[in-house]
């Protein structure tokens, strides 16, 4: 085989390699299904938006916290283990009277990847459908330190900005599923600006990465670099 040949195979299987890691990655994410008298907010640690197995949860029970915002006050949310046959996840019941956010932080805690131990923290968040006509009021949670912060404009566009304690991330990927764009990393601002293909909903996942060193106290297990991960559920009308 020539050389040529051989750098071509290499770099593909070096692409495939972090597509499948990336693809199969878990993430922590929030969805709301209506029911007839409440609503039931999931917390989900999983590939996507559907439960799964669940095998991490109880890093979550342990050391997570979910929060409720009706844009008047602030207010912890009650979420349970729960199992339905195979499956586990969070999950809690809400009354809303009109729009509404949620978002939910966990620490992991430490994972080695390969020879590096690092801490991971997660956050995710969902705005209701309703809250899109007063976006501005919704759009930022003071409880994550990682935040994706979405806004709308009359042509349509969606711009979503990553902050992290409330300062832009700039360079960051952005990934987006229910619409593209073809340069997905944030620019000095921490903003990106895309136009969707059509209404619904929208999911985004940025993260942002410090290289400290340091110990877990729950455990002690010493990591060389902290990971911090954050997600957003929109309904884009």
């Amino acid at each position: 085989m020539n050389f040529t040949k051989f750098r071509t195979l290499a770099c593909a299987a070096v692409v495939l390699f972090f597509s499948v890691a990336t693809g199969s990655a878990h993430y922590l994410w929030i969805t709301v299904d209506p029911l007839e008298d409440e609503h039931a907010v999931n917390v989900i640690f999983e590939h996507g938006l559907k439960p799964r197995d669940g095998s991490y949860i109880p890093h979550f029970v342990r050391r997570g916290t979910t929060w409720y915002y009706d844009g008047e006050a602030v207010r912890t949310l009650d979420v349970k283990d729960t199992r339905e046959g195979d499956l586990r996840w969070l999950r809690g019941t809400i009354q809303p009277e009109g729009p509404y956010a949620v978002s939910s932080y966990g620490l992991f805690g430490v994972y080695r990847y390969g020879e590096m131990d690092v801490l991971l923290h997660y956050y995710a968040k969902h705005i209701s459908p309703t809250a899109v006509a007063e976006l501005p009021t919704f759009a930022r949670a003071e409880t994550l330190d990682l935040d994706l912060v979405p806004s709308l404009d009359s042509d349509g566009n969606v711009t979503v900005q990553l902050l992290w304690k409330g300062d832009p991330v700039a360079g960051r990927k952005i990934t987006i599923r229910g619409g593209t764009i073809k340069n997905p990393f944030t620019g000095e601002d921490g903003r990106i600006t895309f136009r969707p293909k059509k209404p619904g909903m929208h999911t985004f996942l940025g993260s942002f990465e410090e290289k400290k060193a340091g110990t877990d106290p729950a455990d002690g297990r010493a990591y060389v670099r902290v990971r911090h991960a954050t997600t957003l559920t929109l309904e884009v009308p």
